[in-house]
């Protein structure tokens, strides 16, 4: 049986598509989260859709990470179902709604052609998860800091809001994988392992100042194959 899935998050251009092909044949259980906005060109963290589709055309499976997306009809996402067709998932980075109900979740899930829709959820998500003709197409992810990279103290529990898929993340790095994963595995009793992931952003990023004082934000090949391995040897 396979590890709990692994997400990680913020591929780019800046490493050959060949090495992410290559650590997930190592461990087929990770998954990719690739990050697309639509008010932004091309940089850092925000590939374009060429280099995404000749992601897929090489054999590496994803999810799609819309952020901060003012579409509200499907028609909005048309040009978009290229590479939304290729995604395993897709993951809607709308944390900034207060609740959301059941209306609004099949809606979500209308516009992104049949594929898991990821909800990344704060505290006051509602009840929609309980939705029973839902519960296999949308997918919690539970992250208080909404993308910042910042480690809750307390992680929800997935069963609390009746969500089969749940997945966990927040300033997890490689290093802290230790302490975060036991806090991870209590908040998780109830789901099933294969439903479960975990996903790392912030933590597998090159950080460091060149000479000219630049800082740089391209992914880490090698934090994230580090924090691979660190998640299998902590139980995940």
């Amino acid at each position: 049986m396979l590890p709990r899935k692994v997400v990680l998050s913020g591929v780019d251009e800046t490493v050959p598509i060949r090495k992410l092909k290559k650590l997930q044949d190592r461990y087929p259980h990770i998954r990719y989260g690739v990050l697309y906005n639509q008010d932004l060109k091309p940089r850092t963290r925000y590939p374009d859709t060429a280099w995404i589709l000749k992601l897929h055309s090489q054999g590496v499976l994803f999810d799609l990470h819309l952020c901060k997306m003012a579409a509200t009809t499907e028609a909005d996402l048309l040009p978009l179902a290229a590479m939304i067709s290729l995604a395993e998932r897709v993951q809607w980075n709308i944390g900034n709604l207060k609740e959301l109900t059941p209306e609004h979740a099949k809606h979500i899930v209308r516009m992104t052609f049949s594929k898991p829709a990821i909800i990344q959820i704060g505290d006051n998500v509602g009840p929609f998860y309980k939705v029973q003709n839902l519960r296999n197409e949308v997918h919690a992810f539970h992250d208080a800091s909404r993308g910042k990279g910042i480690t809750p103290t307390v992680y929800t529990s997935g069963v609390s809001i009746s969500a089969d898929h749940t997945g966990y993340g927040g300033g997890l790095t490689p290093v802290n994988l230790a302490v975060q994963i036991p806090k991870i595995l209590e908040a998780s009793k109830g789901i099933s392992p294969s439903h479960l992931w975990i996903d790392a952003e912030t933590g597998l990023r090159t950080n460091a100042c060149e000479d000219a004082g630049t800082i740089l934000d391209d992914f880490n090949i090698d934090k994230a194959e580090a924090f691979v391995e660190n998640a299998i040897l902590h139980g995940w």
